[in-house]
C-alpha cells in the first residue's frame, strides 16, 4: 500500500510522523509543567501563607504567653499591657489564619486548628483576667500583710520597750530577784515573740521571693508557738497598758497569719491559672505547630511532586527527543536511499540505451512502487520496447530486401544470358522470347514486391521517428519529475530546518528553566538567612524562644533541602540543553543529507537530458533511414518501369524478328541498369542492416520479452 503512494504524501507522511511525535512530546510536556504550576501557585498563595499565619500566631502567642508570664512573675502592669496587645495580635493573626482557611477549601488542618486556638485564645483571655484578679487580690493582701506586720513589730516593740524601763527601774528599787527574774523572763519572752514575727516576716518575704510556697507554710507554723509565748505573757502581765499590748500583738500577729494564709491560697490559686494558661498556651502553640508541620508536609510533598514530575518531563523529552531524531534520519536515510537508488538505476539504463542497447526491460528498472519514479520507469520501459521492436522490424525487413537484391541480380544475369543465346540462333529465339517474358513478368513481381518492401521499411521508419518523438516526451518528462523531485526534497530541507527552529525553542525553554532553579536556589538562601537571624532571636529569647528555634532550624533544612532540589534541576536543565543541542547538530546532519539528495536529484535531471539528447540523435538516423528509402522507391519504379519495357520487347520479338538484334541490345543494356539498380538496393539494405546492428535486442539468454512488466 505505502509503494502506492506518490512521493509528496510519502514525504507529508514521514514528516506528519514527526510533528504528531514533537506534538505529543509538547503536549506532554505542557501538561507536566502545568500540573507543576498549578501545584507551585497552590504552594505560594496557600501553604506557604498557612505556614507563615501559622508561625505569626506562634510568635504572637509567645509573646502574649512571655509578657503575661512576666505580669504573673512580678505583678507589674506594663507586662499585663503589653501581654493585651499581644493578645489582640494573636486574635487578628488568627482572624487572619481562619479568612485564609475559608478562601482555601484545601487547607483543612488550618481551618479546624485555626477555631481551636481561637477558642484557646478565648480561654487564655479568660485566665489572663482571673491573673489580674487575683493578682490585685495578692497586692491587697501584701499591703494587708504590711500594716499587720507594722502594727505587730511596733506593739511588741512598745511590750518590749515598757518591759525593759521596768527592768532598770526596779533594778534601782532594790526589787526583789524573783521579781526580777519575772520581768527577765518577760523581756525574753518578748523577744521571742519578736524573733518569731522576724521569722515569719523572713519566712513570708523568701516565699515570695523564691516563689516558694513552702517557705509561707513554714511561716505560718511560727504563730503557733507565738500564740503560746503570748499566752505565757499575758499570764504574766498585770498592768493594763502592756495587757492591751500584747492583745494588739495577738491581734496583729492573727491578722498577718490569716493575710498570709490568704496570700497562700492565693497565690495556689494564681500558681493553678497560671498552670491552666501555660497548658492553654501550649496548646495553641501546638495547633499552631500542627499547622506548620501540616504545611511543611504539603510544601515537601508538592515539592516531591514537582521534582518527579520534571524529571519525568525531562525523561519524556530526553526520550522523545532522541527517538524523533533516531527516527527523523531513518527516514531520511529512507527517503533519500529510495530517492537516490531508483535515479541512479535510471541513470544506468538510459547509459545503456544510448549506447544502443534496447535489450532493457521494466524490470531491469528494479522499481516496484507506483509514485514518479515508477511512472518514470514505465514509460522509459514502454519507450525502450517500442524502439526494440522497431529496430527489429527493420532489421528482418533489411535481411529480407538484401535476399530480394540478390534474387533481382540473378535474375538479370539470367536475362542477359539469355540475350546472349538469342544470336546462336532464331530456332531458339521463340523459347528464349518467352522464357525471357515469363523472366520479365517474374522480374516485375520482385521489383513490385521490393517496392512494398521499402514502402513498408519507409513506414518503420515513419513509425520509429514517432516512437522517438514520444521517447523525447517521456524523457521530458522524466526531467520534469526529477524537478519536482528536487522541489519536494527543498521542501524536505525546510521542514528539517523548522524542526531546527524547534529544537532551538526547546533550548531555549530549558534555559529559561534554569533561570527558575536559580530563583530557587536564590530564595533558598534567602530563607536560610531568614532562618538563622530566627535562631539568633530565639537565642536571645532564651528558654521562651526555644520552639521559636526549634522551627527556625526546620526552616534552615527546608530551605536546604529545596536549595538541594534547584541544583538538581539545575543539572537536569543542563542535561537537557545538552540533548537538545545535539539534536540541533543531527538535524544539521540531516538538513545536509537532504541537500546533499538534492544534489544528486540535480545529476539525475542533467542524466535524463543527456538521454534526451541521445534520443533526439537516434531521431536524426532514423530520418535518415527515411530519406533513404525514399531513394530507394524512386529507384525500384525506375527498375519497375525497365522491367516493363523488356516485358513490351519480348512480347513484339515474335513479331519483330528482323529487329532482335537492335532489340537485344536495347535489352542487354536494361539488364546492366537492371543490375546496377538490384546492386545498390542491396548496399542500401546492407547499410540499413549495419545501422541496426548498433542496437542491442536481445540478452545474453535469449530473446525478451515484447510484453511490458507488471509493477
Amino acid at each position: 500500500m505505502f509503494r502506492n503512494f506518490r512521493i509528496g504524501a510519502k514525504l507529508a507522511l514521514a514528516f506528519g510522523v514527526l510533528l504528531l511525535i514533537f506534538s505529543g512530546v509538547g503536549a506532554l510536556s505542557w501538561l507536566n509543567m502545568g500540573e507543576v504550576s498549578r501545584e507551585a501557585r497552590s504552594l505560594a498563595d496557600e501553604y506557604v501563607p498557612e505556614m507563615v499565619a501559622a508561625n505569626r500566631v506562634q510568635s504572637t502567642v509567645q509573646d502574649l504567653m512571655y509578657e503575661i508570664r512576666g505580669y504573673g512573675y512580678t505583678y507589674d502592669r506594663t507586662f499585663l499591657e503589653a501581654g493585651r496587645r499581644a493578645a489582640e495580635s494573636s486574635r487578628t493573626a488568627l482572624g487572619e489564619a481562619a479568612a485564609l482557611a475559608e478562601k482555601y477549601p484545601a487547607l483543612v488542618t488550618l481551618r479546624a486548628d485555626a477555631a481551636k486556638a481561637l477558642a484557646g485564645l478565648d480561654e487564655y483571655v479568660k485566665l489572663m483576667d482571673d491573673t489580674e484578679k487575683t493578682v490585685e487580690t495578692m497586692n491587697a493582701l501584701r499591703s494587708r500583710a504590711t500594716d499587720g506586720e507594722k502594727a505587730f513589730f511596733e506593739n511588741a516593740e512598745r511590750y518590749l520597750q515598757s518591759q525593759e524601763q521596768t527592768l532598770e527601774k526596779e533594778f534601782g528599787e532594790s526589787t526583789l530577784p524573783s521579781e526580777l527574774s519575772e520581768r527577765l523572763q518577760k523581756i525574753v519572752l518578748g523577744n521571742a515573740v519578736i524573733d518569731l514575727g522576724n521569722l515569719v516576716r523572713v519566712a513570708n518575704y523568701r516565699g515570695q521571693a523564691q516563689r516558694n510556697p513552702v517557705l509561707l507554710e513554714e511561716g505560718l507554723r511560727y504563730f503557733d508557738e507565738m500564740g503560746s509565748i503570748l499566752e505565757r505573757l499575758k499570764a504574766m502581765t498585770f498592768q493594763r497598758v502592756n495587757i492591751e499590748q500584747l492583745e494588739a500583738v495577738e491581734h496583729a500577729g492573727a491578722d498577718y497569719r490569716s493575710v498570709m494564709a490568704e496570700i497562700l491560697a492565693a497565690w495556689r490559686r494564681l500558681d493553678e491559672i497560671n498552670a491552666r494558661r501555660v497548658e492553654t498556651g501550649r496548646a495553641i502553640l501546638a495547633l499552631a505547630d500542627q499547622v506548620v508541620q501540616t504545611g511543611a508536609a504539603n510544601s515537601q510533598k508538592i515539592a516531591d511532586h514537582a521534582v518527579t514530575s520534571l524529571a519525568s518531563t525531562i525523561s519524556v523529552i530526553l526520550v522523545s527527543t532522541v527517538a524523533a531524531v533516531i527516527l527523523g534520519a531513518v527516514i531520511a536515510f529512507a527517503m533519500t536511499r529510495s530517492l537516490t537508488r531508483p535515479l541512479n538505476r535510471v541513470t544506468v539504463l538510459a547509459g545503456m540505451a544510448k549506447e544502443g542497447d534496447l535489450s532493457i526491460e521494466r524490470e531491469d528498472f528494479h522499481i516496484v512502487s507506483r509514485d514518479e519514479l515508477g511512472l518514470m520507469a514505465d514509460s522509459l520501459a514502454d519507450m525502450v520496447r517500442g524502439q526494440r521492436e522497431m529496430v527489429r522490424e527493420l532489421k528482418e525487413k533489411s535481411i529480407h530486401l538484401s535476399a530480394l537484391s540478390e534474387e533481382t541480380a540473378a535474375s538479370t544475369e539470367e536475362v542477359t544470358s539469355t540475350t546472349n543465346e538469342v544470336a546462336e540462333g532464331n530456332a531458339q529465339l521463340a523459347e528464349q522470347t518467352r522464357r525471357g517474358r515469363e523472366n520479365s513478368v517474374e522480374a516485375s513481381k520482385v521489383m513490385l514486391e521490393m517496392s512494398s518492401l521499402i514502402q513498408i521499411a519507409q513506414s518503420l521508419a515513419a513509425s520509429a521517428d514517432k516512437n522517438s518523438g514520444e521517447m523525447s516526451g517521456a524523457a521530458e518528462e522524466g526531467r520534469k519529475t526529477v524537478a519536482q523531485t528536487v522541489e519536494r526534497m527543498e521542501n524536505i530541507k525546510l521542514s528539517v530546518e523548522e524542526t531546527e527552529q524547534l529544537l532551538s525553542q526547546l533550548d531555549t525553554f530549558s534555559a529559561r528553566i534554569g533561570v527558575v532553579g536559580d530563583t530557587i536556589t536564590g530564595l533558598a538562601d534567602q530563607t536560610n538567612l531568614l532562618a538563622l537571624n530566627a535562631a539568633i532571636e530565639a537565642a536571645r529569647a532564651g528558654e521562651a524562644g526555644r520552639g521559636f528555634a526549634v522551627v527556625a532550624e526546620e526552616v534552615r533544612k527546608l530551605a536546604e533541602q529545596s536549595q538541594q532540589g534547584a541544583r538538581e534541576v539545575a543539572e537536569l536543565v543542563a542535561r537537557i540543553l545538552d540533548g537538545t543541542r545535539s539534536a540541533v547538530a543531527s538535524m544539521q546532519k540531516s538538513r545536509q543529507g537532504v541537500e546533499e539528495g538534492v544534489s544528486i536529484a540535480h545529476v539525475a535531471g542533467e542524466s535524463l537530458e543527456r538521454i534526451g539528447k541521445a534520443i533526439r540523435s537516434s531521431v536524426e538516423d532514423i530520418r535518415k533511414i527515411i530519406s533513404t528509402t525514399d531513394e530507394e522507391v524512386a529507384k525500384s519504379d525506375k527498375v519497375i518501369s525497365l522491367i516493363d519495357t523488356t516485358a513490351s520487347v519480348m512480347e513484339l520479338t515474335d513479331d519483330h524478328v528482323q529487329t532482335l538484334a537492335a532489340s537485344m541490345e536495347e535489352t542487354a543494356a536494361a539488364m546492366e541498369t537492371v543490375a546496377t539498380s538490384a546492386q545498390e538496393v542491396s548496399e542500401t539494405s546492407e547499410d540499413m542492416r549495419r545501422m541496426t546492428e548498433r542496437f542491442k535486442i536481445e540478452k545474453d539468454g535469449g530473446v525478451l520479452s515484447n510484453k511490458p512488466a507488471v509493477v
